[in-house]
């Protein structure tokens, strides 16, 4: 994929594209017995459109790494996200397309995560609540909390993740007019119960999906 001249506009429609191939991907194995063993990453991952378009890392940042210690062989084998899994050594973010999987697998991670619904809807489960997340919608969670999100065939939900140590340094500057946000990495950083969380609607607004395109662009 040629980032040089990329549009918003035109990854948006990259997006779109990879969103009509996870809904093929995910029917064509719909009836089958291995349902959950043969929906994979991996076998997703070397369409040729993916592949010959260098798109692999918009999905997930160890997915050419193919050592059995880091690569998750099946969306339904992944328990916990290591801090190596989720981003790349020299990075403090890492930001990628949810896969639009109609059965995700609840697991921990390493890393603070931001989930933004572009389009469309999404559900979201974190600990034992349940959230029906609508375009728009920024959800914000912490380290250790156990959680899926589950997309519509049709949205497009992207992941940030966020190194701890990255966000103990700058959160106080990066959200010092939001007080919210800055009670929620606080209570965080003491030991908040799991399932803490910081919810955001936006009613949809396009200077969002602008920004969120251009900063997925800018990590590419």
């Amino acid at each position: 994929m040629n980032l040089e001249n990329m549009t918003t506009n035109k990854f948006y429609n990259v997006l779109c594209n990879l969103n009509d191939l996870e809904s093929v991907f995910a029917e064509r194995y719909r009836d089958g017995e291995s349902y959950d063993d043969m929906a994979t990453y991996q076998k997703f991952l070397e369409n040729f459109f993916i592949s010959n378009n260098n798109l692999t890392d918009v999905y997930f940042p160890m997915m050419e790494v193919k050592d059995s210690r880091f690569y998750a062989e099946s969306l339904s084998s992944i328990d916990h996200l290591s801090e190596v899994q989720q981003i790349y050594s020299d990075l403090d973010v890492n930001i990628s397309k949810a896969f639009n999987f109609p059965r995700q697998a609840s697991h921990t991670g390493a890393c603070f995560e931001c989930i933004y619904v572009m389009e469309g809807r999404a559900q979201f489960q974190l600990e034992e609540r349940m959230f029906e997340l609508r375009a728009g919608d920024f959800i914000f969670h912490a380290p250790g909390d156990r959680y899926a999100v589950s997309g519509s065939p049709d949205s497009i939900v992207i992941n940030l993740d966020m190194r701890k140590s990255y966000i103990y340094e700058t959160y106080p500057r990066l959200f010092a007019s939001c007080q919210a946000a800055l009670n929620f990495f606080d209570s965080c950083f003491r030991g908040a119960e799991a399932g803490n969380y910081l919810l955001f609607h936006t009613d949809n607004q396009k200077d969002f999906k602008e920004a969120a395109l251009r900063i997925f662009i800018e990590y590419l």
